[in-house]
């Protein structure tokens, strides 16, 4: 009696680079994406000379890393990284700057499927999927090919699925108009210290609360905020490396948050939160105007300033709008869809 073939998963390659100097926004996105399709798909990652804890961080989602050597866009080399990676069969995961249309190209004549996560609209895509999740973005604003799908908005956010749970619940934040205690994280790499400036700002502002400052493996600035705490006598507590639930422990437990214009600032508003934005790079613009204009969130600038009862219920309730828990599902049937349509290859 012969055994039954067992069926093989279809696999996906998500290719993203992170580490101290870039940050790690890439990555962690890429991985929240993979961790929806896991079940259903293989699910490899492809890296440019990853350091030991973003391995580990890796390997806690993907089935496999595939390193590859270090190399620049600028170099031929670059374009042609993953050919000896790649099946026809595959779908690839493109996420960051550097993947622009020349090495979009070159994954399509492999014959493989390609979805690229986007948040610049600043290229032309020959992908057959673009996703991007900054909210308020137009399919005008994007150049791509005729038998492009664009996948836009808050429906698609690429969050973790610890998040998108809370994003479903009723808000239990404590309606005090008084603020103990708040949540900082300027992302994990902060190559920048920005985390740094911010606590420059709270001590003149602020510097009777209690603050939460969250900052990842790949962060270089560790004792310069550590040494600024204990001069200047601020009440902090550094927290290092947290992983999902620690995260969404310290963001509830926080009266108002300060975040980066990027994905941690759509993490803490699933939390019902009040939430202070800081634009730290280009590409965060978008994001940054849209959460300000609409009253998801209120500029840095205003963080110290008494918020009324019925402001804070107003940004609660803004918020609270914003995602409905159901991205994975959204996901799931467009990767789905792509293993079906066998003339996307083409």
């Amino acid at each position: 009696m012969t055994k039954p073939v067992t069926a093989t998963k279809p696999r996906i390659v998500f290719r993203a680079d992170g580490n101290s100097r870039i940050g790690l926004g890439h990555v962690v996105r890429s991985l929240a994406l993979a961790e929806m399709l896991r079940e259903d798909f293989e699910c490899v990652f492809a890296i440019q000379a990853p350091e030991g804890p973003l391995q580990e961080q890796i390997r806690q989602t993907c089935q496999e890393i595939i390193v590859l050597p270090s190399s620049i866009p600028e170099e031929e080399c670059f374009t042609h990284e993953l050919a000896t990676h790649l099946c026809c069969n595959d779908i690839v995961v493109l996420d960051g700057y550097a993947f622009k249309t020349h090495y979009q190209q070159f994954i399509k004549n492999k014959g493989c499927a390609l979805v690229c996560i986007d948040d610049l609209h600043a290229w032309h895509f020959v992908a057959d999927v673009v996703v991007s999740h900054v909210v308020g973005l137009k399919k005008e604003q994007f150049s791509v090919e005729n038998y492009t799908q664009l996948y836009l908005g808050a429906a698609y956010a690429l969050l973790r699925k610890e998040f998108l749970q809370e994003a479903r619940f009723t808000s239990n934040k404590k309606k005090k108009v008084e603020v103990a205690s708040v949540f900082i994280c300027l992302g994990g790499a902060d190559p920048e210290n920005h985390t740094l400036q911010v606590l420059h700002q709270c001590t003149v502002k602020a510097p009777h609360l209690t603050y939460f400052v969250v900052v990842g493996a790949a962060n270089k600035h560790k004792q310069s905020l550590l040494d600024y705490a204990t001069t200047t006598g601020l009440t902090v507590w550094l927290l290092e490396n947290l992983d999902v639930e620690q995260m969404l422990f310290y963001m509830k437990l926080a009266d108002v948050a300060i975040t980066s214009a990027s994905s941690v600032a759509y993490e803490y508003l699933c939390t019902h939160g009040i939430l202070y934005l800081l634009q730290t790079a280009d590409n965060q613009a978008d994001v940054y105007r849209y959460l300000i204009v609409h009253r998801l969130a209120l500029p840095f600038e205003q963080f110290g300033e008494t918020l009324t009862a019925e402001m804070q219920s107003q940004l609660r309730t803004n918020g609270s709008k914003l995602f409905d828990g159901l991205q994975q599902d959204r996901f799931l049937h467009i990767f789905r869809s792509l293993t079906r349509h066998e003339n996307l290859r083409n």
